[in-house]
């Protein structure tokens, strides 16, 4: 028999706080924990629960934003999550930070349990790997822009967009310009993207090296491909003294 779920962590879960609200009122008899660095929204938040027809937090939600992750799971204690999950948190969090994270996470999930995280394809490897180093037992699973979609989480709906237009703005250019390869092409898709994609980071420079990579990832895609992949890394069973 499965064991039952009794605690689930969202770390990243955005200013609204949206899938942690959500699975607080599906699931009444599960205790839910949702992260974000941004202080929460209490005005959005209100709004949000107004429209899902409540109008004070689930008791069953603790909110803990304002300060990164593995700040936020060092008060807790060991093996008291049953799952964690993140939605495009690691991929942002530098990896000093990421390593502290990683043993937060291990160190407050209860042995057998699970951290499921979703990134972009081009983090994959590199994550999964940092995982494995950390004791975990790690599992890979491509998604598609329709999946993540689904995943109910503001960031995740974001990027699945953002990645759709960018090929729509692509498939325009490609009928227009006629040659993938031509530098101008190249300009007008790294204009668009950088539009689309950055403009919450406006100081940044058109040739930065992050902004490059991100559009070298980007033109590899098409409609047929899954561009983001869902991590799953296990805790051990054992339970260490």
């Amino acid at each position: 028999m499965p064991r039952q779920i009794k605690r689930v962590a969202g770390l990243g879960e955005g200013p609204i706080l949206k899938k942690a609200v959500d699975l607080a009122l599906r699931h009444p008899d599960v205790n839910f924990f949702a992260n974000d660095l941004r202080v929460h929204n209490k005005s959005a938040l209100g709004e949000y629960l107004h429209g899902q027809g409540h109008f004070e937090i689930p008791p069953n939600l603790k909110i803990a934003t304002g300060l990164e992750a593995q700040h936020i799971l060092r008060a807790e204690k060991p093996n008291s999550f049953d799952h964690i999950y993140a939605h495009f948190l690691l991929q942002h969090v530098p990896r000093p930070q990421r390593v502290e994270l990683y043993q937060q996470i291990l160190r407050t999930l209860r042995p057998g349990a699970t951290f499921k995280t979703v990134e972009e394809e081009g983090y994959g490897k590199l994550i999964s790997i940092e995982l494995a180093q950390h004791g975990f037992g790690v599992t890979t699973k491509a998604m598609a822009s329709a999946e993540v979609k689904r995943l109910g989480t503001p960031q995740a709906e974001k990027n699945a967009k953002t990645l759709d237009e960018f090929m729509h703005r692509r498939d325009e250019l490609k009928q227009s310009d006629g040659s993938q390869a031509s530098e101008s092409f190249r300009r007008e898709l790294f204009d668009y993207l950088k539009e689309v994609k950055l403009k919450e980071r406006a100081e940044q420079n058109l040739e930065t090296h992050d902004g490059l990579l991100l559009l070298n990832r980007y033109e590899q895609f098409d409609t047929k491909n899954q561009p983001f992949v869902l991590i799953t890394a296990r805790k051990s069973k054992v339970r260490y003294l």
